[in-house]
């Protein structure tokens, strides 16, 4: 008996991993959309379904896929659903991030610019789930057509719309009333004013109710503010036309940041990489560091030598720990001899990482001897800025 329970287990077990590994076409994922926004075309908020396995093994053309994008961009086309934006937003994210090296130049183009077409439209991730910094390699520069970079620039300087504010009022109003905490507003006015009639309460309730969704979405959509990572891809698109909106944005960046400078970086770094002398200089002198939170991403952002040599000689004396894994640490001088690495195109056999090393003191005899090769053969280096870097922590 045992033995057929397990039987029955793993029978149970394989069919839903082949649900699962299950390859989905063109219908299956097309009629799949449809009952979901289906259910969401209510005037009343409802959350979407989770979408995240919605792309997985999908098999379909460009054609097709180009079909599906079209239809995502209908959910924010259309004006009386606001449950549809937000799941126009969570499917733009998964048809972006579930299969991006299947995903065609053009199929990219297109889902890029319905998303920044209707980047202040809710619900959006807090995030931007399709400006992708893991990496800058040029080839992604592919994937942004002169109508996105418009677009771009129009977000960067903030250029919201009285529709876009419609439509966040919208969907603030979606959510069930708060009846009881207006209730017993309207009736406290009410009292004072010796009334007692039901339909002004009724009117008086739901108008407080109403002028508050009002202020509140106002609120909410004036302090709206673009991703650093949007910042970042000017730079990373050689968009040198918002230098004078980025310099401008520069000190209530400085002034209001949080204690971590991500706003301030995000600006000095991308006016740096637009070719801003002065900032490039003060990023040079003061943000290379790891307590900035340089990231070795930012080699192929920057795409600089004499950057890339500064870098190394602040970190690699620096006294600073980097934890790893948990309670793990290792000096800030192994941290940046190991992001460096994957970027030098000449290192000699003998200086290749030890993959295999169960000694963290072999790690960093290895550090010191790239080091002061580096050193050594400075004018003789040559950097590889271009592709996919993966470090070792």
């Amino acid at each position: 008996m045992k033995q057929l329970s397990l039987l029955i287990l793993s029978l149970l077990l394989f069919s839903r991993v082949s649900a699962q590994q299950q390859v989905k076409d063109f219908a299956y994922i097309n009629a799949k959309i449809d009952s979901i926004a289906a259910e969401l075309s209510t005037e009343t908020y409802k959350a979407p379904p989770d979408v995240y396995n919605i792309f997985a093994n999908a098999r379909i053309s460009e054609a097709d896929r180009i079909k599906i994008a079209r239809k995502i961009q209908q959910m924010f086309v259309q004006e009386r659903y606001a449950n549809l934006y937000h799941l126009g937003h969570s499917l733009l994210a998964r048809m972006w991030n579930i299969y991006p090296e299947q995903n065609t130049v053009k199929v990219n183009q297109l889902l890029l610019e319905i998303y920044l077409e209707y980047y202040y439209y809710p619900i959006k991730p807090s995030y931007d789930a399709l400006i992708d910094i893991h990496y800058y390699d040029l080839n992604r520069r592919k994937n942004y057509t002169a109508k996105s970079k418009q677009r771009i620039f129009e977000i960067i300087k903030e250029q919201k719309t009285e529709k876009e504010f419609d439509i966040w009022f919208q969907y603030e109003k979606s959510f069930p009333p708060d009846t009881v905490f207006w209730g017993k507003i309207a009736n406290k006015l009410l009292k004072e004013r010796e009334i007692q009639n039901e339909t002004v309460y009724i009117k008086i309730r739901d108008s407080l109710d109403a002028e508050n969704i009002y202020n509140y979405t106002k609120r909410e959509f004036d302090n709206l503010k673009i991703s650093n990572d949007l910042i970042f891809m000017t730079g990373f698109l050689d968009m040198k036309e918002c230098i004078p909106i980025l310099q401008a944005q520069l000190p209530e960046a400085i002034a209001n940041d949080n204690q971590w400078q991500q706003r301030e970086r995000a600006i000095r770094y991308t006016l740096a990489r637009l070719g801003d002398k002065q900032q490039k200089q003060y990023v040079i002198d003061n943000m290379l560091d790891y307590r900035q939170y340089f990231d070795r991403v930012y080699f192929s952002y920057f795409r600089d030598d004499e950057l890339m040599w500064r870098f190394i000689d602040v970190n690699y004396h620096s006294d600073k720990r980097m934890n790893i894994d948990g309670d793990r640490t290792i000096s800030a001088g192994l941290k940046a001899m190991s992001d460096v690495y994957p970027y030098i195109k000449n290192v000699p056999k003998e200086l290749e990482f030890p993959y295999i090393s169960n000694d963290i003191n072999d790690d960093y005899k290895w550090a010191k001897a790239l080091y002061e090769w580096m050193i050594k053969n400075k004018n003789k280096i040559k950097f590889d800025y271009d592709g996919e870097k993966k470090g070792f922590w």
